[in-house]
């Protein structure tokens, strides 16, 4: 590269330049009364696709139950995707009420919150 000033040296070009974020910044949601160290930080899309995918495993196992729809494959074919999507959809609607609770709460489920503590017989 030639200067300006017509000698033959080469000249260094510096640009500004910094490293962009890969991903986007989490938003923690907190339930009333609870610790920031006990909660681990939670995309808010993330909780709301669960509550909607729990939310439409209900309605889809009740349409089910009262007969307006007959099988997975006949809501695949309504909703436009997978029988196994359906399926996986189904399942949604039988997890345990402690587990719906921490998910529509936004916090994270200790394991007293499982089957376990659902079924546990005393004595």
């Amino acid at each position: 590269m030639k200067s300006t000033n017509g000698s033959s040296e080469s000249e260094a070009l510096l640009i500004s330049w910094h490293k962009l974020l890969s991903k986007r910044p989490r938003k923690i949601l907190l339930p009333h009364g609870t610790l920031r160290e006990d909660v681990r930080p939670e995309r808010v899309e993330r909780r709301a696709r669960l509550v909607s995918a729990i939310a439409r495993g209900r309605r889809w196992l009740n349409e089910i139950v009262t007969g307006s729809i007959t099988d997975a494959d006949q809501l695949a074919k309504r909703e436009r995707c997978t029988v196994r999507q359906v399926n996986m959809t189904l399942s949604l609607a039988f997890l345990a009420p402690q587990l719906v609770k921490a998910a529509v709460e936004g916090r994270p489920c200790r394991p007293e919150c499982g089957w376990n503590s659902v079924w546990r017989i005393p004595g």
